[in-house]
């Protein structure tokens, strides 16, 4: 390889870096951004106490979300914005799938025996 070609290929590969790079930090700042929102405390939804803090009374809370989810057939859009907030926070990201999921459960036992609460 001749001076010339030299020249050119590192030339090539800092050029190829920096994209790399450029592209990492986007990517990096992306996630960061959508962990913080996942993460960030969210006002409590209508009928919510303290009683029902997902780590504190989890048996509680659970039975809050089943309330939810009979209320709304399973359909998590149906929620208000608060409420998908919470759900969203209590279950890291995944409330329209733990809906699904809880939804197919509650169904498939005798509704009464479902842990409720009432919700004004």
């Amino acid at each position: 390889m001749d001076n010339r070609e030299l020249k050119m290929f590192l030339l090539g590969g800092g050029i190829l870096f920096a994209i790399m790079i450029l592209i990492g930090s986007q990517l990096t700042a992306q996630t960061n951004a959508e962990n913080e929102r996942i993460a960030s405390p969210s006002k409590p939804p209508p009928g919510y106490t303290e009683e029902m803090d997902y780590g504190s009374h989890p048996d509680k809370a659970a039975a809050y979300v089943n309330t939810l989810i009979l209320r709304t057939k399973g359909k998590f859009d149906r929620l208000s914005p608060e409420e998908r907030n919470w759900i969203n926070g209590a279950s890291r990201g995944h409330g329209a799938e733990m809906f699904i999921f809880r939804y197919k459960k509650l169904t498939e036992q005798p509704l009464q025996k479902a842990k409720t609460v009432s919700v004004p």
